[in-house]
Formats: structure tokens, C-alpha cells, sequence
């Protein structure tokens, strides 16, 4: 997949900018861990099927989330903002086409399971 920018006037200062940014390490999760109740739901035991909703979401989201991604990247480009910040927001953005689609599907709704989905962002050090 590509993704291809319309660069404006101040290309020179808005690359300048694009030098000094870091990666940007996105997390979308839950922090069920004791017991590991969406794992278990997502591959089984061995007395319950797997019910996947994690990695069907995935599948269903990944080209929208990086162009949700891409778009809020160009934007806070096209405003003259381009820093840190913008990395973060763009992943953000992304994941949360993932994480609301993941909780549309999700198989049972305890309450518990669907709001403890969130995303993180970090930087890559």
C-alpha cells in the first residue's frame, strides 16, 4: 500500500520538521489479565472454541486505519504543525478504527471486555 501527499510551498520547512520525528509505537488492547479472559476468547481452551474478534477486525480495518492514519498525518502538515504530536494523533486516529471495530464484534458483551479496549502511542526509542 502507498500513500502519497500533496506537499505545499513550505515543503522545505515541513521536511525539516519530518527529520526529527521519532516512530511511533501504537498499542491497541485490553488490560484483562488475570485471568487472560480475551485471550481465551480469542484462541480457545481446551473446553471452549475460539471466538475471534481481535484479528478479524484487523483484517476488516487495516487499510482504513492507515488511511485515517495517512489523512491526519496531512493534514497537521498541511496546517504547519507537523511535530511529535502529529505522529501521536496519527496513530491514535488509526487505532481507533481498530479498536471500535474490535469492539462492534467483540462476542460476548460482559461490559468489562468492551471497555477495557483502548489504544496507546509511544514513542520508538
Amino acid at each position: 500500500m502507498s500513500i502519497e501527499f500533496e506537499f505545499s510551498s513550505d515543503l522545505r520547512a515541513n521536511l525539516k520538521a519530518m527529520q526529527s520525528l521519532r516512530p511511533v509505537e501504537v498499542t491497541i488492547g485490553t488490560d484483562l489479565t488475570d485471568p487472560p479472559y480475551p485471550y481465551f476468547l480469542e484462541f480457545g481452551t481446551s473446553r471452549m472454541s475460539a471466538h475471534p474478534s481481535a484479528r478479524p477486525a484487523y483484517e476488516e480495518t487495516k487499510g482504513q486505519m492507515a488511511q485515517v492514519a495517512a489523512a491526519t498525518l496531512a493534514t497537521h502538515f498541511a496546517q504547519k504543525r507537523f511535530t511529535q504530536r502529529s505522529m501521536h494523533a496519527a496513530g491514535a486516529a488509526g487505532g481507533l478504527v481498530l479498536s471500535n471495530r474490535w469492539k462492534q464484534i467483540a462476542p460476548v458483551e460482559t461490559g468489562t471486555y468492551r471497555r477495557s479496549i483502548h489504544v496507546e502511542t509511544e514513542d520508538v526509542r
